[in-house]
């Protein structure tokens, strides 16, 4: 089919090609303002706004399956669920404004290449990076929004694997949820610096 079932109420969706937008605005596109099941998206100076769901059963205003995607200066806000979620590849949030997105302002999963600096968050919403997952491989959680671990979805340092905590870094659980580990966790602070552990 010309559409499949995953790209059902998606403004733009991505699969495979290349994808450059600048300057433009995103709205009302039901289920995902963009969703990327692979190939590269650069968005820079944009809204990606009012993504409802209805009739359909997401909400987000950009959705990242696989491939590579890099938001720079883009407001991203009153969309249902998450302002932007990555289940696969990579994802770099740079200098992005974050408000009234109904579940927070991203949905991480914990084995995506996670690049982020110079974003806020405000409004309703969690105003925070909700990560879960199991992670295989070695990452580094930098220091910008609070990462938020879902109650239902902990974060699981795998034998073999190495979570670093940078300082500055703010990590906050809600209900259950935690860090488990099974590999190795580094978080060493400093004196100005700390790193926070606490609950939402």
């Amino acid at each position: 089919p010309f559409c499949s079932p995953s790209c059902s109420g998606a403004g733009i969706y991505n699969n495979g090609g290349t994808i450059a937008i600048s300057n433009s605005i995103i709205t009302k596109n039901k289920s995902y303002g963009i969703r990327q099941e692979s190939g590269s998206l650069f968005l820079l100076d944009s809204e990606v706004s009012h993504h409802s769901g209805v009739p359909f059963s997401s909400e987000f205003g950009v959705v990242i399956s696989g491939g590579s995607a890099e938001l720079r200066r883009n407001a991203i806000h009153d969309n249902a669920k998450f302002g932007v979620a990555a289940f696969g590849g990579t994802l770099h949030l740079h200098d992005n404004s974050f408000f009234n997105n109904g579940s927070g302002a991203g949905e991480i999963s914990a084995p995506v290449d996670f690049i982020h600096s110079g974003n806020i968050a405000s409004g309703s919403g969690r105003r925070g990076f909700v990560v879960g997952g199991l992670l295989t491989d070695s990452k580094t959680w930098t220091s910008d929004l609070p990462y938020i671990i879902f109650s239902q979805s902990s974060v699981i340092v795998d034998q073999g694997a190495i979570l670093a905590i940078d300082p500055g870094v703010i990590v906050k659980s809600e209900g259950t949820g935690g860090i488990v580990v099974r590999g190795t966790l580094k978080a060493n602070g400093i004196q100005e610096n700390r790193i926070i552990f606490t609950s939402l």
